[in-house]
């Protein structure tokens, strides 16, 4: 079981994380709460008629892909695996349904369907049996990335 304290950690160095955007780091910091502790597999999709441009959709897609890269400087799977988890950070172009099935319509053609990604947080990459979440764009960015938890009496001053 990974502790509270250790969950604040994880958040701390991802919101610390150099070469990221600050929504990609939100969108981290919202599939471990949803996870639980890192015990119920999540995943989150956003599209382009959610408030979000393509082009800022692929920003944050590609931004949250180099914390796990290994070219990058956070090896944020890496990290996951030194807290302990056998979760992962996983993203891929379109949306999965939850029923197995995940539609990329869009990605290699040119169709009119909106650019959407989603986004993991589960036992392996692309977990096909982790459960749906939402969340507002306004709600995402109110993800406080100055507060992960793990300094409270220095957080509250903040």
């Amino acid at each position: 079981m990974i502790s509270n304290k250790q969950i604040a950690a994880l958040k701390y160095l991802i919101f610390n994380a150099k070469q990221t955007s600050n929504l990609a780091k939100q969108i981290l910091a919202f599939l471990i709460d949803q996870s639980k502790g890192l015990t119920e597999e999540v995943y989150l999709t956003i599209t382009v008629s959610e408030n979000y441009t393509g082009k800022e959709i692929r920003r944050h897609a590609l931004d949250m892909d180099n914390m796990f890269s290994c070219g990058s400087t956070t090896h944020l799977n890496e990290i996951m695996a030194a807290v302990g988890t056998d979760f992962c950070f996983s993203l891929h172009y379109g949306s999965f349904d939850g029923n197995g099935r995940f539609d990329t319509k869009g990605q290699f053609d040119d169709s009119n369907v909106p650019l959407r990604y989603t986004f993991w947080c589960g036992k392996g990459f692309y977990s096909k049996t982790a459960k749906a979440t939402s969340i507002s764009r306004v709600e995402l960015e109110s993800i406080d990335l100055k507060k992960p938890g793990l300094y409270l009496n220095l957080e509250k001053y903040e």
